[in-house]
């Protein structure tokens, strides 16, 4: 018998408990909560990976564009903290968590980023501080059941696709398939630049099993943007350089960087890893055997900046990256947006 087998019973219980738990709010037991404004909830079935932070970032960029006052209100996973925040130029990653602290480097300025593990407590702080938001954009909610959001966006890879999943701990799904019924608007992220038709009709025609006739299916590609020195020390990277990632998949940002450069050493950390000094001695010591610079994500940038100082004399840069709609999809998402403002 396969793992997968093995871990099913597991599985089907976990999967029952999540069903039960969806089924309490569904016919009242536990209460849902609806808001004055428009709220969005952006998330995924599986574990990490799908793309949200790419996402918000477009559709704040979008709001920015049309001169909606929007918000982003977000739990601040493995936070030190509890309770409502908002994220501030002082901030840690301690204090708010790392993708929080990514989007207000972004978008500072302009958007209110805010931290709290209860959706509905945060909801109702934004409605009472930040009484000019006309928009709330719910990062990683579409498990958070207590708020009833007006448009539930749903995420999932072209690589790995909810409906080729199963439930924890057989698979990587933190619901069954089936509570993609709870989505208006499917988006299938992470896709090559150049979709077959073929494709487009066939991951469609899958996911349609598990949601409502009435939500569209869009698709969406990643592209890297150029890399950014985030230490001024150097304005090109060189050949060499030390890849360093504490994302859920770093396989396409590495071969991303595989064309142009030499990538001398790769350090794989965990999905939203704290860095150590011991760490950063260890990436050093590799930068400096092949005289290498150092390449990060975003969102591991914000919490190697308080190691700059160790990191004196090694280039480090940041790797960009933003979503991009294929087809019409930027239309379909737009107007179902524009729909419910």
């Amino acid at each position: 018998m396969t793992i997968i087998g093995l871990l099913r019973p597991l599985a089907f219980v976990y999967g029952l408990v999540m069903m039960i738990r969806s089924q309490l709010y569904s016919v009242g037991i536990r209460k849902r909560h609806s808001f004055p404004i428009t709220t969005i909830a952006i998330g995924n079935l599986s574990v990490g990976g799908t793309g949200k932070t790419p996402l918000v970032e477009y559709l704040l960029e979008t709001s920015i564009t049309e001169g909606q006052k929007t918000a982003v209100l977000s739990r601040g996973y493995k936070r030190k903290t509890k309770g409502f925040f908002r994220v501030t130029k002082d901030s840690t990653v301690n204090d708010v968590g790392d993708e929080p602290l990514q989007i207000h480097k972004r978008f500072s300025r302009q958007v209110p980023v805010l931290v709290c593990e209860k959706r509905v407590v945060g909801l109702q702080k934004i409605l009472l501080y930040e009484p000019e938001i006309e928009t709330v954009l719910l990062d990683d909610g579409f498990q958070h059941l207590a708020v009833k959001p007006t448009i539930n966006l749903l995420l999932t890879t072209y690589q790995s696709p909810f409906y080729n999943d199963y439930v924890l701990p057989a698979g990587r799904l933190r619901e069954s398939r089936h509570a993609a019924k709870r989505a208006d608007l499917i988006i299938v992220t992470k896709c090559p630049h150049e979709l077959r038709n073929e494709e487009f009709v066939s991951i469609t025609t899958e996911i349609r099993k598990y949601t409502m006739p009435s939500s569209p299916v869009i698709f969406s590609s990643i592209v890297y943007e150029n890399l950014v020195s985030i230490n001024h020390s150097k304005s090109d990277t060189g050949n060499n350089i030390v890849l360093v990632t504490g994302i859920a998949d770093a396989t396409p940002m590495k071969e991303h960087l595989q064309v142009n450069h030499n990538i001398t050493h790769h350090f794989k950390f965990q999905d939203h890893h704290f860095y150590t000094e011991k760490n950063i001695q260890q990436i050093i010591d590799q930068c400096l055997i092949n005289e290498s610079s150092l390449v990060t994500t975003e969102k591991d940038a914000v919490k190697l900046i308080p190691f700059l100082s160790l990191l004196d004399g090694i280039p480090v840069f940041t790797q960009p990256i933003k979503i991009v709609f294929l087809a019409d999809g930027s239309r379909t998402l737009q107007s179902m947006i524009s729909a419910n403002l």
